[in-house]
C-alpha cells in the first residue's frame, strides 16, 4: 500500500515566500491606506467653562438663592425631565 502513496512535502523555501509574499501584501495595504486617506482637521477650541464653587453641575454646595446657575453640560436628549412631586395637606 505505501508503494502507491505519493506524499510531497513542499520544500521550507516555498514556506518562506508564502510568508514573506503575506507580510509584503500586509505592508503594501498599511502604506496605501496611510497616503490615500487624509487627515481631518483637527478642532481644539472648546472655550472657557465657568467652575467656581456653586456654578458646577458636579459642586457640592448649593448655588446661590436667585441666581441660577449656568448648565455647562447639555441635557442628553433620551433623558426624562424630572417630575416635581407636590404633597397635597
Amino acid at each position: 500500500m505505501k508503494q502507491y502513496e505519493e506524499v510531497k512535502t513542499p520544500r521550507p523555501f516555498w514556506g518562506w515566500i508564502i510568508l514573506v509574499v503575506f507580510s509584503a501584501c500586509l505592508v503594501g495595504w498599511g502604506l496605501a491606506i496611510y497616503f490615500l486617506v487624509q487627515d481631518a482637521p483637527r478642532q481644539w477650541d472648546f472655550g472657557a467653562l465657568k467652575d467656581a464653587p456653586g456654578e458646577s453641575i458636579y459642586s457640592t454646595s448649593e448655588p446661590v438663592e436667585g441666581k441660577n446657575a449656568p448648565q455647562q453640560v447639555p441635557t442628553l436628549p433620551e433623558a426624562n425631565p424630572r417630575k416635581v412631586v407636590t404633597e397635597k395637606p
